[in-house]
């Protein structure tokens, strides 16, 4: 007893660590694949399913799958010993039973391929209320301020009701099975008990015989349905891995085996070349067409553009998003595919047009590394203009930041990214629509940053306010994916061509004013000083200032 004990204990512990392990490693592979995947799986894939992934499937294959399998298992050969005994007393009339076994295995296989598909098809369904759940509380200011919440909730019943369809068919499928397979198994013993009974009125069979076949076909109905349960329910919990093992297919980044590592303050000019560059999104067409230009080093370049001209999937190509399908680009003299993509993204800044704060202390947003002193983190907030906000909050720099930095404003999340990239100290810039979002104030604060701390770099602009670039040394007008225009501001308007056309669409007093930009007669920052006068001088900008003042006040205050 105590050996049979010491045994099975034994194989329980091996068991229960051969899972964890699995388990652990299974998790880790996929967690892996998935943030080394292309940016375009996650373009295609909705957040809630990767999430339903990582959380629910993951709690079957822990917790749920390996109980599966050891009930089955158990099942299975209690069930083949159940028909040896059965075999054992009557053999003869075990044989005829043949064809009702055969049809219990083909019920069988008409059940799982049916119950997987509606099973798959409920997991599916499970996904959708998820991403639409989090899309609606991310986006509940927005929705309240077009009094569209109840058109959002009755988008979340349909998603619900969708989801119970497949739950509910899920169930009547599991009924339907369960009556024909009690069926069969009254058959098998039906069958049984009358071959029994005739067998031993002719003298056929001993009583010892016929006792042990009574003995295990009396519960074979019973064990019979458990069994087909216990197989349902191992192939539903196997559905987990089969979905969770999708993800092992996502495409990775490429990773060039044979890159080269530049020395440690490459690119240490910004001289940038782009040769014959080319670049589409994963099977789709090109939107860049053979580019060929030259940025030179420390100058400032704007790009413009219709919607759709190529001005973002520029930026995707620098930072190695996809792959260019063509061509190259030279960053001081080397080639940029030749160098490992990690290493040429840390060597790259960027202040995207939708700023980023991730649920940490404000210094590891702006130092998440760490590899730079307090002193020089506020000298970078000191730049930005934002030392004083920060040394209001209760914590500092230690403060936590919310939910998508929600505990600042957009300006203010704008303001520590641009802080982000001080700190980098990287020899080239790209600033997608930084300013597209924000106040004129903060627009001043970000170009007075640029024009000042930003000098020595190479800086690449995505113009959506044209009195911002019309400073720039060098502006480049892309159209559907190719070079139109490519000079500086004042040559491009004397041109008289897509620019110029740009500048005149703003209006003809707005127009004469950029003009006077290009040609230095006054400064972006004299406009946007002027701008912002205007704003502040108007009665309802007056108003909503007042209100803004007192919600930040009012927010320290809680904190």
């Amino acid at each position: 007893m105590s050996e049979s004990l010491a045994f099975y204990f034994s194989l329980l512990i091996v068991f229960v660590l051969f899972i964890v392990r699995t388990s652990k490693n299974l998790h880790s592979n996929i967690i892996h694949q998935i943030a080394y995947g292309i940016t375009a799986f996650f373009d295609v894939t909705p957040l809630g399913r990767i999430l339903s992934r990582l959380s629910q499937d993951m709690s079957t294959i822990d917790f749920m799958l390996p109980v599966a399998v050891v009930n089955f298992l158990y099942m299975g050969f209690l069930l083949l010993a159940t028909l040896a005994g059965i075999g054992l007393g009557v053999w003869k009339i075990f044989l005829a039973l043949l064809p009702l076994v055969g049809a219990y295995f083909g019920l069988q296989i008409f059940f799982r391929k049916t119950n997987i598909e509606v099973q798959r098809l409920e997991s599916l369904s499970r996904a959708p209320p998820i991403s639409h759940l989090s899309s609606t509380l991310n986006g509940m200011d927005t929705i309240r301020s077009f009094s569209a919440l109840e058109s959002f909730v009755k988008i979340n019943d349909k998603h619900l009701d969708h989801n119970n369809v497949e739950k509910f068919a899920l169930k009547y499928i599991i009924s339907w099975y369960g009556l024909r397979l009690d069926m069969i198994g009254a058959a098998i013993i039906l069958f049984v008990f009358g071959g029994i009974t005739l067998t031993r009125i002719f003298g056929g069979l001993d009583a010892g015989s016929a006792a042990i076949a009574l003995s295990y076909t009396s519960g074979f109905t019973a064990l019979l349905s458990t069994f087909s349960v216990f197989c349902s329910d191992l192939e539903i919990r196997m559905n987990a891995v089969e979905r969770f093992w999708e993800y092992k297919k996502v495409i990775q980044e490429t990773q060039n085996p044979h890159a080269i590592l530049p020395q440690p303050e490459w690119p240490s000019e910004g001289h940038i070349e782009f040769k014959d560059f080319s670049f589409k999104y994963l099977n789709g067409p090109l939107v860049l067409k053979n580019l060929n230009f030259i940025i030179p080093a420390k100058s400032k370049t704007a790009v413009v553009g219709r919607t759709g001209a190529g001005k973002s999937s520029l930026f995707q190509g620098m930072f190695r998003i996809s792959e260019p399908a063509y061509g190259t680009i030279l960053l001081d003299g080397v080639d940029y595919t030749s160098v490992p993509i990690s290493y040429l993204r840390s060597k790259l800044a960027i202040i995207p047009q939708d700023p980023t704060l991730f649920m940490e202390s404000l210094r590891y947003n702006l130092d998440p590394f760490d590899e730079y002193s307090d002193e020089d983190i506020w000298n970078a907030l000191d730049l930005v203009q934002l030392r004083d906000v920060v040394m209001g909050l209760k914590d500092k720099l230690s403060e936590r930041c919310e939910e998508n930095g929600s505990n600042f404003s957009v300006g203010q999340r704008q303001l520590l990214c641009m802080a982000r990239a001080i700190l980098k100290k990287s020899s080239i810039l790209l600033l997608d629509e930084a300013t597209a979002s924000v106040d004129v104030e903060t627009d001043g604060i970000i170009q007075s940053t640029i024009r000042t701390a930003f000098r020595d770099c190479t800086v690449i602009t995505i113009a959506h306010r044209l009195n911002t670039i019309m400073d720039n040394d060098l502006v480049l007008v892309l159209d559907k994916g190719s070079i139109a225009e490519y000079d500086s501001p004042v040559n491009l308007l004397d041109q008289k061509g897509q620019f110029y056309s740009m500048v005149q669409a703003t209006g003809p007093s707005s127009a004469q004013y950029l003009e006077r930009i290009a040609r230095g007669e006054i400064s972006v920052l004299q406009h946007l000083s002027n701008e912002s006068s205007l704003s502040i001088a108007t009665p309802q900008a007056k108003k909503l200032k007042q209100k803004k003042s007192k919600r930040t006040s009012k927010k320290i205050k809680n904190r």
